[in-house]
């Protein structure tokens, strides 16, 4: 019996679907041919990716973030010094690579979000709320200092093994907010 979808991703495991039983048994047996298969498929993108990315990581943080967009209120000089914005966000997003679970990589892509989101209230107040304009570019800016070596590989793995009823909701806009921003580069 299936429970309803919910979009908490704390909750994902309620639901049960043949992914949520067949993937935690043959994932982790299958996970590094299948993504060897899948890195040589998206090889192309991910080496145009990996070359953008590393041409943007030689900039500073202050000029990355005017570059990217970011609005000089989350330039948080006076409280971090240079080249560590937003550093729990980057470590949280670099766990992308190191789980295996279409659903746990989504609940990194919501983790980091909220890792953003708290560090931007620390030096902005508790009672400020980011709306999509200002959080697009500091995601950016997040996800560029990441430095995953091969996001669309991760991004296709997601698409493909992930639990239709996650599509709706919050995950769901996060999880293309990471798209659309990994088509960018």
């Amino acid at each position: 019996m299936t429970e309803p979808p919910n979009d908490n991703p704390q909750e994902l495991q309620a639901v049960v679907s043949a992914n949520t039983l067949l993937l935690p048994v043959l994932l982790p047996r299958l996970y590094p041919p299948l993504y060897t298969l899948y890195v040589l498929h998206n090889q192309k993108l991910d080496d145009l990716y990996w070359e953008r990315l590393q041409k943007w990581n030689r900039q500073s943080d202050s000029a990355l973030m005017n570059f990217l967009g970011v609005d000089p209120k989350f330039f948080i000089e006076e409280i971090a010094p240079e080249g560590s914005h937003f550093p729990t966000a980057v470590d949280c997003l670099q766990q992308l690579s190191t789980t295996f679970s279409p659903g746990k990589k989504l609940q990194v892509i919501h983790q980091t979000f909220q890792e953003v989101s708290r560090s931007v209230q620390a030096h902005l107040g508790a009672d400020y709320v980011m709306n999509m304009d200002d959080l697009f570019p500091v995601f950016l800016f997040v996800v560029v200092r990441s430095r995953i070596r091969h996001l669309g590989t991760e991004i296709h793995l997601i698409e493909d093994f992930i639990d239709k009823h996650v599509q709706n909701g919050e995950l769901d806009v996060m999880f293309t907010t990471l798209e659309v921003l990994c088509s960018l580069y």
